[in-house]
């Protein structure tokens, strides 16, 4: 996996490449790696592809719940706080 990021004054920009391998077998060729944790929050997958959609997912929703309750954007400290517990929880 080859992940690239950037930040400029406004932000970050991400960039992946978009193959999926399993030893030295390329099993998918177009995978979209940058995974949307809420609108303007990303984060960048690697390892195994279902464990790290699945974490980005629980993550989009629990943001988006938070998000509600509180009435605006959560912080990209928040996020990087859940994918933390959660990937250290399994």
């Amino acid at each position: 996996t080859t992940i690239m990021a950037v930040e400029f004054d406004g932000g970050v920009v991400l960039g992946s490449d978009s193959r999926v391998s399993a030893g030295a077998s390329v099993v998918n060729r177009v995978m979209n790696k940058l995974s949307p944790l809420h609108e303007r929050i990303y984060c960048a997958l690697s390892g195994s592809a279902a464990d790290a959609q699945t974490i980005a997912e629980t993550v989009n929703y629990q943001l988006d719940v938070h998000s509600m309750e509180l009435g605006e954007d959560p912080l990209v400290c928040s996020a990087a706080t859940l994918v933390k517990n959660i990937s250290y929880k399994y």
